[in-house]
C-alpha cells in the first residue's frame, strides 16, 4: 500500500527532524503496514509534533500503541 497525496501531505510536519523521520519511514516502512498499523500511523499523525518530537528521543513516553510504529522510526545503528 502506497502511501498517498494525503498521507505525504500530513507527513509535512513544522519540525524539521521529525520531516526527514516520517520520510524515511514511508520509504521503507509504509508499504508494509498492515490495515490496522496504517490506521494507528494515521492517528500518530494527529498528534502534537512536539509530543511525537519527545517520544522519539524519549523525553517522555509514548502512549502504548505507538510504541511498534515509533521504533521502526528509530535510526538504526550498523553493527
Amino acid at each position: 500500500m502506497a502511501a498517498d497525496s494525503r498521507v505525504l501531505w500530513r507527513c509535512r510536519r513544522g519540525i524539521r527532524e521529525l520531516d526527514m523521520v516520517f520520510a524515511r519511514f514511508l520509504d521503507l516502512h509504509y508499504d508494509a503496514l498492515s490495515p490496522p498499523d496504517s490506521a494507528t500511523f494515521d492517528q500518530l499523525l494527529l498528534e502534537n509534533d512536539l509530543d511525537i518530537y519527545d517520544w522519539m528521543l524519549g523525553r517522555l513516553p509514548p502512549p502504548a500503541r505507538y510504541t511498534a510504529l515509533l521504533a521502526l522510526m528509530q535510526p538504526q545503528n550498523p553493527s
